[in-house]
């Protein structure tokens, strides 16, 4: 019982994620956004389905990026970069650090209206940011339960049917 309620938690966080990512998606010009973490690892969070392997080498491209302009800043002793915006002749994609672990990254069409873009994107921050936390803790909270399941059961034969609500013997 515990644990699908903390399942149904960290649903919740990310289906509240995934909406904000859907209003901003609606913005005249708005190609897609998406939630990538900043090592370029997966999981990216996003409204839309598309392949893991593109998502995966998009995720890592854009963490990339930002990796080179914090350095960057470094060097020159400034301060990291809220947002970088990368504009190309028919696209533009933005990279905003929502959170410490996480960036919000936005593809668009040339022809978007960036001040509502941006201004949309910083409304959202936020909120995002304190989603994003909340994942983080939920995720840490279910590892927890996970081990301490793991550890009490002995193996994984008997820690799967804890899990699963069956006793030890049962079929």
């Amino acid at each position: 019982m515990l644990e699908e309620r903390e399942n149904r938690s960290l649903i919740n966080i990310e289906r509240e994620i995934k909406v904000i990512l859907s209003k901003l998606s609606e913005i005249k010009g708005v190609i897609f956004v998406f939630i990538i973490r900043k090592d370029g690892v997966l999981p990216a969070i996003t409204s839309l389905s598309v392949e893991e392997e593109w998502l995966a080498n998009f995720s890592s491209s854009c963490a990339g990026i930002y990796g080179g302009h914090l350095v960057q800043h470094e060097i020159m002793n400034e301060p990291s970069p809220k947002q970088i915006l990368a504009e190309t002749e028919s696209s533009k994609i933005i990279l905003y650090d929502v959170e410490k672990e996480y960036l919000l990254v936005v593809k668009t069409l040339n022809k978007v209206n960036l001040g509502l873009l941006r201004f949309s994107i910083r409304r959202n921050a936020e909120t995002l940011r304190e989603l994003l936390e909340k994942r983080r803790e939920e995720i840490k909270r279910v590892e927890v339960s996970i081990k301490e399941k793991l550890s009490a059961a002995g193996d994984l034969e008997s820690a799967l049917k804890r899990f699963s609500g069956m006793k030890s013997g049962s079929t």
